[in-house]
This record gives structure tokens, sequence and C-alpha cells, in this order.
């Protein structure tokens, strides 16, 4: 009898332990923040260099938040060049909404020039199948490359 009481406590210590780390866990995925790292990616031979500004940023879910990409052209003449945001993982495509990327698109580069290029986005909780990490990352490709 003190073998079956014994037993039953010990499963009912394990069943409340994991429905607390259950409770922890969906609070995190539904309010807690969401890491969104910036990258960037150029073209072959593309004499871009590109700052992310802040590189990684924790945003809470439904915060509106504005980072930089500072782009320079460390070559000798101007430079045109395509830009696209992409978002990784796959499942983040409906977690982030982008408002506005001002180096997207077609866009020059003047010899040794460096330009702030503003993107804001907004995030939302990783939920159940969401990511709570996001890579935004922007695209860089010579004008008239196929995006």
């Amino acid at each position: 009898m003190a073998d079956l009481l014994r037993s039953r406590v010990l499963w009912g210590a394990a069943l409340v332990f994991g429905l607390v780390a259950a409770g922890f866990w969906l609070n995190a995925r539904f309010t807690g923040p969401v890491r969104v790292q910036l990258e960037t990616q150029l073209a072959a031979g593309l004499p871009l260099e590109v700052e992310m500004i802040p590189p990684a940023i924790d945003v809470q879910p439904g915060e509106i938040v504005n980072v930089i990409y500072r782009v320079r052209n460390a070559g000798a003449e101007d430079q045109a060049a395509v830009g696209r945001v992409e978002l990784l993982p796959g499942s983040a495509i409906d977690q982030v909404r982008v408002y506005l990327t001002e180096c997207g698109g077609l866009n020059s580069y003047a010899a040794g020039s460096t330009n702030d290029y503003y993107v804001t986005f907004r995030v939302e909780a990783a939920g159940l199948s969401g990511a709570s990490t996001v890579t935004l990352r922007h695209v860089f490709e010579r004008s008239g490359a196929a995006p």
C-alpha cells in the first residue's frame, strides 16, 4: 500500500512539473520576445559593405521596430544594385510584416559614399507554429539580375 501511495505521489509530482513546464513554454511562445537577426547577402563582385544596426534585436510581439542597413560603396565607380528582403525560416513569413525597406528595389550608390537605409517591421509572437528566432536578410544583386 505504501508503494502504491509513493508511486501515485511521484506520478502526481511529475504531472504537475510537466504542466508547469508546458505553461512556461506556452507563455514564452505567445508573449515572449522574438530574436531578429539581421544579415546581408551581396552578389559576387558587388563592392558594397553593409553594416546592420543593430545586428540582432529582441522584439516584443506587436512592437514596430526600425533598423538601419548602412551601405558603403567601397568601389571606385558608382554602382547600381537591386535590393530585396528575405525572411528565414519559411515559417516566419506570416510572423513578420515589413512596412518599409528604403534599400529595396533599384538603388544607385556613388563611389565612396555611405548611406543609411531604414527598414521598419513588426513581429508577431512565435505561437505554436512560428519561430522564436527570425532572420531578416537583405539581398543585393547587380542591376539587371533577376531577383
